[in-house]
């Protein structure tokens, strides 16, 4: 355990230098891929389920989903 807490205060060291700044870029960058993709799951749902006009289906897509 001591050794996690170790390492984990050396990478928040990292990150929080100067040096660090590639991978704040890289956080934000995976962020987005999830945050895009999500969005782009639930708009997939929205529109086949209003493209099937089946609102039941729909919303157990998207509920499932969540």
């Amino acid at each position: 355990m001591k050794r996690v807490k170790k390492s984990l205060r050396a990478a928040a060291h990292w990150v929080l230098k100067e040096d660090g700044g590639i991978m704040d870029e890289y956080v934000t960058m995976v962020g987005f891929w999830i945050f895009s993709t999500v969005v782009v799951v639930v708009a997939a749902g929205l529109i086949w389920g209003a493209l099937s006009g089946d609102l039941q289906a729909m919303v157990s897509d998207l509920s499932n989903l969540f």
